[in-house]
């Protein structure tokens, strides 16, 4: 429906709900902006550290417990940037083209051993065709990364944890209902050719299971952590993070 609406150029929806779809989308691009320009990590998103755990343990406890603040470099912040305008402007396509879309960019909890780890999803579907609700996820990327992760003929890689993040994503929408099915939707955009591409991913129980081991893990990697005075990390203690060590 998207590919169909860029060739014809025009909307398939009434000239009212198309101009209504515009300003939304306006509003959208501005709230992004902002967002992008106001400096670093936005606390609570640690897509990396719950979906797939491949970090080192220490890297994984600074991001669950947002220490210390980084800030993101400008060249960074640009590519954050234009990965967002690129899935605004696909949800907008789809609106336009008809479709029944709903939840962008709505936030989801998904506890992982005790965890609540906040996570965004791209928006909701509904297919026309079966009248399912499926999780909807947009990856912007360049042909490199594309072939890489999405092989011709050989289904869907994990190289950069993208299947362990989409299974989390359709287990916790089922959980709360925001979903019909057990399948999610990567929508691919290839940024240096234009190319749109669509992966089914149905849901393996296997990722969401590795994913809550993962973190349970780093959850109780208290000797992992470094004293912020001394930094000595065989005794550092989790729950005095701020504190000087037992050692120091």
């Amino acid at each position: 429906a998207i590919i169909n609406f860029f060739e014809a150029g025009k909307p398939s929806v009434d000239d009212v709900t198309a101009q209504y779809i515009m300003e939304l989308g306006a509003s959208h691009y501005a709230a992004a902006l902002q967002q992008s320009y106001d400096g670093g990590w936005r606390p609570g998103r640690h897509r990396a550290t719950a979906h797939n755990g491949t970090k080192c343990p220490l890297a994984n406890w600074f991001q669950l417990n947002q220490y210390p603040k980084e800030a993101l470099s400008g060249r960074v912040k640009a590519t954050f940037r234009m990965g967002g305008i690129v899935e605004l402007e696909l949800y907008l396509a789809a609106l336009l083209a008809g479709e029944e879309i709903t939840n962008y960019q709505e936030k989801i909890k998904i506890p992982l051993s005790g965890w609540p780890t906040n996570n965004y999803i791209d928006f909701i579907h509904k297919s026309k065709a079966d009248g399912k609700r499926r999780v909807v996820d947009v990856k912007t990327m360049s042909s490199y990364s594309y072939d890489r992760v999405f092989k011709r003929g050989e289904g869907v890689g994990d190289e950069f944890g993208y299947l362990g993040q989409m299974n989390l994503y359709i287990h916790q929408t089922l959980e709360d209902g925001l979903t019909d099915i057990d399948e999610g939707i990567f929508l691919c955009y290839k940024k240096d050719t234009g190319h749109i591409g669509e992966h089914v991913i149905k849901l393996s129980p296997a990722y969401v299971e590795r994913a809550e081991a993962n973190v349970a893990y780093i959850v109780k990697a208290t000797d992992y952590v470094p004293c912020p005075a001394c930094g000595n990390s065989e005794f550092g203690n989790a729950d005095l993070l701020d504190s000087p060590c037992n050692v120091c």
